[in-house]
């Protein structure tokens, strides 16, 4: 009888402060530890500590204020009242939630400084999207089968504790992923497929050896099904065009290579500036059969830090004087490459030379077998005055014996 008592004393007021329950029944009322300032803070509103008092005297809170903490006890039946924010809340109530100011967040939001000789991923992805690629993003996550596939002599970071046993390294390569959406398509009747991935690749965990590499496959048709082009598969010189559209204005070049994932006769090596940038191919007959591909697919993957770098323009005149051609053709070895021949003539042009381009190649009659001639269309210019014949004729002596010296080339008649 005596605890039902005090059970409706309870409800009807007669004990103040929330009260702490003991076995299901009200005991001692407990009061709450309240800061004006916190409340002004939170509320972002500017309220005087009269009118919170005279808020709190209202709803019939019983307040001691004891410095900057003051000290509230709620009647009983004020149950919803525990911590400091449910009297904040009361006071929001009370002055009326659409009172309370919209203040907008305030963060700083300075960009990133950005080298202007570095090239942004966006450049080169809208450059892929624009030549047909379709972007995607593949787990970094892969098979070990497939990461000893692409790179057969590099130790895979295995996973401690996998989600599947096809997911138990980390990718060492971009080439497993692009595979896997290929696969992934042609299992549902998509027989043509251009799409590229920026990731990032897992070489070891140490620091600088997780770099991010952009790669790319191209199988199918090289153009979508019309009726004003015949149909043909996508071949090497397809996506090596891609690839100089990518890179321009820098120039890369290519040379003979071999990679683990890639055909043995059909891979190259891509070289800027001196360094090697990264591998374009065809997939390795191996791999094609084991994939069922009945077309060749291509691939490439670059390394994304020297990718971005690019130089800065330079200005330079426009000559108001016409310029010379002159056209040459010489005979080489057949084991002479055009890229090493024109990297020589680059590296050591003349000054009043400004284009040297390779525009015919031709073995049959009247070249050894073991030899082919070269043409090339020669451009002379001066941007101060008119080429006189001796300066022209010294200029192209001067490309001809470089050739002679460095190749063996000898003037075809």
């Amino acid at each position: 009888m005596e605890r039902a008592t005090q059970l409706i004393l309870a409800i009807c007021g007669g004990q103040a402060g929330p009260v702490s329950k003991v076995g299901g029944a009200p005991a001692q009322a407990v009061a709450i530890a309240f800061r004006p300032e916190r409340a002004r803070r939170l509320l972002g509103m500017a309220i005087s500590d009269a009118e919170m008092n005279a808020i709190f005297d209202h709803l019939g809170l019983a307040v001691v204020r004891q410095g900057e903490t003051w000290q509230v006890s709620a009647p009983s039946y004020r149950f919803d009242l525990a911590v400091e924010v449910d009297l904040i809340e009361e006071i929001a109530r009370i002055k009326g939630y659409d009172n309370i100011p919209a203040t907008r967040p305030k963060a700083a939001a300075a960009m990133h400084p950005r080298p202007e000789q570095q090239r942004g991923a966006d450049e080169f992805k809208t450059r892929l999207m624009a030549l047909g690629y379709q972007e995607v993003v593949t787990y970094s996550f892969i098979d070990p089968r497939q990461q000893r596939m692409a790179m057969p002599d590099a130790e895979p970071i295995a996973l401690v504790n996998p989600i599947a046993s096809q997911m138990g390294v980390m990718r060492g390569s971009l080439i497993p992923g692009l595979l896997q959406t290929l696969s992934y398509n042609l299992n549902r009747g998509q027989e043509r497929l251009r799409i590229f991935e920026l990731g990032r690749c897992f070489l070891s965990t140490e620091h600088g050896a997780q770099p991010i590499r952009l790669g790319g496959l191209a199988y199918g048709s090289a153009h979508p099904e019309q009726w004003g082009e015949p149909t043909r598969a996508n071949d090497f010189y397809d996506l090596k065009a891609d690839l100089d559209a990518l890179l321009w204005p820098t120039v890369a070049h290519y040379e003979p290579g071999e990679h683990a994932a890639l055909h043995p006769g059909q891979t190259a090596r891509l070289i800027l500036d001196g360094q090697t940038i990264g591998w374009l191919g065809a997939l390795h007959p191996k791999w094609a059969t084991e994939l069922n591909l009945n077309r060749p697919a291509i691939l490439f993957e670059l390394d994304w830090a020297n990718l971005a770098a690019r130089p800065l323009p330079r200005y330079r005149g426009v000559s108001r004087f016409p310029a010379v051609r002159r056209d040459i053709a010489i005979l080489v070895d057949s084991g002479h490459s055009v890229g090493q021949i024109l990297d020589t003539v680059y590296a050591n042009i003349p000054r009043l030379v400004t284009d040297f381009v390779l525009f015919d190649v031709y073995q049959g009659q009247g070249v050894p077998t073991d030899k082919k001639s070269l043409a090339f269309k020669m451009l002379l210019q001066d941007t101060e005055k008119t080429l006189t014949d001796s300066e022209i004729e010294g200029a192209v002596a001067a490309v001809l014996n470089l050739l002679a010296a460095r190749f063996g080339a000898v003037l075809r008649a």
